[in-house]
């Protein structure tokens, strides 16, 4: 189970990896930024220039104000998705385990209604004696697994 969970970390880690390279803003936020201080620096010119104080301090400051909200996007977007540490995975397969055994008992129709609010679609692919299972959810990110047959099955032939 818990060699399957790594897998899944992984799968999951590689997905949030390339989800944040395929949209990527950093180089939209640089630009920003260096427009912002190109502007400030021109308004600066100005107001050297004789320009009005009001409205060129006004200037300076929207234009500021963007370029700190670019800075702080900018931090946010390069911080790369983490690994989740032994710990963490652990505490998820505990919890899980409760829940699963609940699930387990619960009334078919009631199972049904869970798998349906998270979003769960499941294919089972003969060939390969595999069973294809997949979240779709505005709500949680989408996670594909692919389980062969008998490994997280013990009664599986």
């Amino acid at each position: 189970m818990t060699k399957m969970l790594h897998r899944i970390a992984d799968a999951s880690h590689r997905a949030a990896l390339a989800q944040h390279q395929q949209h990527d803003e950093a180089p939209k936020l640089r630009e920003t930024i260096n427009d912002c201080d190109a502007k400030i620096a021109r308004y600066r010119a100005t107001l050297d220039a004789g320009g009005d104080p009001t409205l060129v301090a006004g200037w300076i400051s929207e234009t500021t104000a963007i370029k700190k909200a670019a800075q702080a996007r900018l931090g946010f977007t390069e911080a790369l998705p983490e690994r989740m540490s032994e710990e963490r995975i652990a505490a998820i397969v505990e919890a899980l385990g409760g829940l699963l055994g609940l699930l387990r008992q619960a009334d078919q129709h009631d199972r049904a209604e869970v798998y349906a609010r998270i979003g769960l679609q499941m294919q089972y692919r003969p060939g390969t004696r595999t069973v294809l299972a997949e979240i779709r959810s505005t709500d949680i990110d989408r996670v594909t697994v692919m389980c062969p047959e008998g490994d997280l099955n013990p009664h599986a032939r």
